[in-house]
């Protein structure tokens, strides 16, 4: 099982994009209802409006579709940060004390700058 940021990352990228692209359509098409009433009525009008509510029940059921699979990803994500975390218990611990070690150290020399008062 290997830990990867960068496929995670990407993976959410692509699905930005694809939503960008989806939502540049559903605006175009509700350029096109707009347009298309503004002077007029009738089989046009229709015409436009079907097609901009199929393209807004897509649009939704793709939004559901990604948001369950952003949740999959993200309990995916969560499993394998939990397994290289216990695979690695003993790095994990360390980087964990030099954080700690390094904040106290930063903490010290802002306490000696200032005479002793925490500012």
């Amino acid at each position: 099982m290997k830990f990867s940021l960068k496929r995670a990352r990407d993976e959410a990228q692509n699905g930005q994009e694809r939503l960008g692209r989806d939502l540049d359509d559903l605006l175009a098409a509700s350029e096109e209802l707009l347009r298309s009433t503004a002077d007029k009525t009738g089989e046009g009008v229709d015409d436009a409006r079907r097609k901009l509510k199929g393209q807004l029940e897509s649009l939704r059921g793709r939004a559901s579709d990604w948001k369950d699979v952003a949740a999959d990803r993200a309990a995916r994500l969560s499993k394998e940060t939990d397994a290289y975390v216990h695979e690695n218990a003993w790095k994990s611990m360390g980087i964990a004390a030099l954080v700690g070690i390094g904040v106290s150290l930063l903490a010290r020399t802002a306490v000696k700058k200032t005479g002793g008062r925490w500012e």
